[in-house]
């Protein structure tokens, strides 16, 4: 888990990594949910959801990369579920909480000004 759990101050453009791992029948892909929620943010956030390289049926290693930055000083929520190739389900939570934005802030180009936060 990256952020692992627990872990503050964590930069909330940063992506989140988990693991699934079956020793035996191996993970059935197909029903993978993974979820990232926060207060206020009315249910699991979009993004886009990959295996990382090294990745087999027995061990998955997963990147979810938000859509949008997480907000600053929130916890964040993390769920995975998924089944074995033979139906049994399993369900990873934690938490973990974002700092402040790292870097720039605003911009200005000539007249034209831009503000992020």
């Amino acid at each position: 888990m990256n952020p692992s759990d627990g872990a503050t101050g964590r930069n909330p453009e940063t992506d989140i990594k988990g693991r699934l791992s079956d020793d035996g029948f191996g993970v059935d892909i197909s029903t993978v949910t993974f979820e990232v929620t926060y207060p206020g943010s009315g249910g699991p956030i979009d993004g886009d959801l990959s295996e990382e390289a090294g990745s087999t049926f027995l061990n998955y290693l997963l990147l979810f990369d938000p859509d949008a930055i997480l907000p600053e000083q929130t916890e964040i929520t993390v769920e995975i579920w998924a089944e074995d190739l033979v139906g049994n389900d399993d369900t990873t939570t934690w938490t973990f909480t974002t700092g402040d934005l790292v870097g720039i802030k605003s911009v200005s180009i000539g007249e034209l000004k831009a503000t992020f936060k």
